[in-house]
């Protein structure tokens, strides 16, 4: 049996155990947000928390994200749950334009950044993994999710 598939499921598995299990928190931010981005945001969280449910309901929350993201392209939050429920479906090249929009309107999301790289790899683009995660590293040198990025490349 190929090791690759095996290795795929484990993965997803795992995430989704780690996405049912995140708490959803406001950040720091979100005190600066205005009424409408925290409407937003709330809609996000209400979407999420009913995709991890175990209500069997999922394409409601995802319906929710669509709304969201028509209303705000650029809204990174509900960018990055689409391209993390995509990425843990298998939906990868789904997975691969969120993650880059999340990184474009946020270029310091670490985690977008590892994300995507992890994705990439898995539809085997190392170099553009690579230029990914060297691009994270050279504008967010003092970042937290940094020295995980680094570790990435290193294993790319």
């Amino acid at each position: 049996m190929k090791k690759g598939p095996v290795i795929a499921i484990v993965i997803a598995v795992a995430v989704s155990a780690g996405l049912y299990f995140a708490p959803i928190t406001p950040s720091e931010n979100e005190t600066a947000l205005s009424p409408e981005e925290k409407a937003l945001d709330k809609k996000v969280d209400e979407a999420v928390l009913i995709i991890q449910g175990a209500e069997g309901a999922p394409m409601r929350g995802i319906a929710m994200l669509r709304e969201v993201l028509e209303e705000d392209p650029n809204h990174v939050k509900a960018n990055y749950w689409m391209g993390e429920f995509s990425w843990v479906s298998g939906q990868f090249d789904k997975a691969v334009p969120r993650f880059e929009k999340v990184l474009e309107v946020d270029p310091s999301n670490g985690e977008a950044a590892k994300r995507l790289v992890t994705v990439l790899v898995q539809l085997q683009q190392n170099e553009k993994a690579k230029d990914v995660g060297e691009t994270f590293i050279k504008n967010n040198p003092d970042h937290e999710a940094t020295a995980e990025v680094q570790n990435m490349l290193n294993n790319i």
